[in-house]
């Protein structure tokens, strides 16, 4: 069985789930309320002994074959479930928890999670630069204001629609819309494959400038890659069921920036 974390008004993880179940795929969907759900068990240093329960299904933690991770952060609008006054607390403990309990598991998981992000490193953009720049790669200048000035605008990239978002699973690199890389566009396909390699990460979007020369320019990343198209969703599954984890250390963690090696 293949789950998927997220949230639950991820649509595009919902309609991945379905697709996968429409073609005899096991998969289920795991929200946050399943959390609060009884038949829970995780014995540190045993995962093999643990058990689940997701949409009132109880089962071995065994069963479960690959997990992708949606889910940078448990936020306490996931917990309405929760008497508000305990939504912070019950936040925190889901957090700490997920993170136990998916760096036990012994199948995969897309991607590993780091203490601050569930879903993979939690590097700032100046890191993420850098790291770009170890393997040769342009990087957009990250400015940092010093002053904040009520009502003056804030930049702010991930909203930027001139920026080029390459989604990378496993060894496949992806263009807006799912399309595979066309002509000119392999620069920049190749590029965000060498990047996710070296962060050693399985699912990664990573943004460039628009420009084709001197090189492809770093801007930043997100580990929401666009799972609603067919062949990104597919590659997911592929690589679930492939296991191996690209760019890995030799100790299973993530390279950080100012490891990486050449």
């Amino acid at each position: 069985m293949v789950v998927v974390l997220a949230y639950a008004h991820d649509t595009a993880a919902r309609g991945l789930v379905a697709r996968w179940r429409a073609a005899g795929v096991a998969a289920e969907l795991m929200t946050c309320a399943d959390l609060s759900r009884p038949g829970w068990r995780y014995l540190a240093g045993d995962p093999s002994a643990g058990r689940i329960n997701i949409n009132g299904l109880v089962m071995p933690s065994a069963a479960i074959d690959a997990v992708v991770t949606r889910m940078p952060a448990v936020g306490e609008a996931e917990l309405a479930h929760v008497h508000e006054e305990d939504r912070a607390y019950a936040a925190s403990e889901m957090q700490a928890f997920l993170l136990a309990w998916l760096s036990a598991l012994e199948c995969p998981v897309l991607n590993r999670p780091s203490p601050a992000n569930l879903a993979g490193p939690a590097w700032s953009r100046p890191e993420w630069a850098r790291l770009a720049r170890q393997i040769g790669l342009g990087a957009r200048a990250v400015r940092h204001r010093a002053v904040y000035v009520p009502g003056a605008p804030q930049a702010d990239t991930r909203f930027d629609p001139t920026l080029v978002p390459v989604d990378v699973v496993g060894e496949r690199a992806f263009l807006a819309g799912g399309r595979e890389p066309r002509g000119d566009e392999s620069h920049v396909a190749q590029a965000a494959l060498a990047l996710a390699r070296i962060a050693g990460v399985d699912i990664v979007r990573v943004h460039f400038e628009p420009q084709a020369e001197p090189g492809p320019v770093f801007v930043e990343v997100s580990f929401w890659v666009d799972v609603a198209a067919e062949p990104v969703g597919a590659a997911v599954l592929d690589r679930c069921r492939n296991g191996a984890q690209v760019g890995a250390a030799p100790d299973g963690q993530p390279i950080a920036p100012g490891m990486a090696t050449t």
